[in-house]
């Protein structure tokens, strides 16, 4: 339910950070709003925003503020999904080459991971936060932590990983 009435979103998903220039985002999406395409679904790979550890760039073909206000000038919802993993489609599952020597396991429950989890979830948020629909300045609607598949209840750690990135 989106202002009191039933919203079916119809979504198309675009990795803004492949284009070559962001001259070419209005274009995509004026294609999928043509196509019937009411909202676009967003991934923001870590690996792509982060060359090292506390290191976010978010300028040229990586400038989430600039996406996300094209997307609301071409009346498209977002679905933001900022990770940390994003699915084998990424390289590392969109996780940054330099996690590998840092300290801590990735995608468990681990301090040293989560410190560094929540530091690229408040780099995305901090820019998200401007955009969100329910703050009435645009038209992020819905945030997708991790790759949406659900957490095995058998699985403690997971599901401590989840909930610490959740909350």
């Amino acid at each position: 339910m989106v202002d009191g009435a039933r919203l079916v979103l119809w979504s198309a998903e675009v990795h803004p950070f492949r284009l070559p220039s962001p001259s070419l985002w209005r274009d995509v999406l004026q294609k999928l709003r043509g196509h019937g395409f009411n909202s676009v679904d967003v991934p923001v790979p870590w690996n792509v925003h982060s060359p090292a550890p506390g290191v976010h760039d978010f300028t040229g073909v990586r400038d989430l503020n600039r996406f996300l206000s094209v997307a609301a000038e071409e009346r498209l919802y977002v679905v933001l999904r900022p990770g940390p993993y994003l699915g084998a489609d990424l390289d590392a599952g969109g996780l940054p080459g330099w996690l590998t020597a840092a300290p801590g396991s990735a995608r468990t429950d681990d301090p040293e991971y989560l410190r560094h989890a929540e530091a690229w979830l408040a780099a995305v948020d901090a820019v998200a936060v401007r955009h969100l629909y329910t703050a009435g300045g645009g038209t992020v609607l819905l945030y997708r932590l991790e790759d949406g598949r659900p957490v095995p209840a058998g699985d403690p750690a997971a599901r401590a990983h989840r909930a610490r990135l959740h909350a």
